[in-house]
């Protein structure tokens, strides 16, 4: 994928600030899906989820269809 997109928006953590970087990519919402951006400022994975959890270990969690 590695598309740019113009506007987006970084994961806010209540009470804790923006959330940024964990294994290299950061938890990105575009219009009202969330996708992942890479640290060249890329999104790698698209924006396509309801809702989506930051990297940890190599993996993140993702919803999609209701269901995570």
């Amino acid at each position: 994928m590695n598309s740019e997109v113009a506007s987006f928006k970084l994961r806010n953590i209540f009470g804790f600030g923006t959330k940024g970087f964990e294994n290299g990519m950061a938890t990105v919402q575009v219009v009202k899906t969330w996708g992942f951006m890479s640290a060249d400022g890329k999104l790698a994975i698209a924006a396509k989820y309801e809702d989506a959890n930051d990297f940890n270990g190599g993996f993140a969690t993702v919803k999609t269809g209701g269901k995570w």
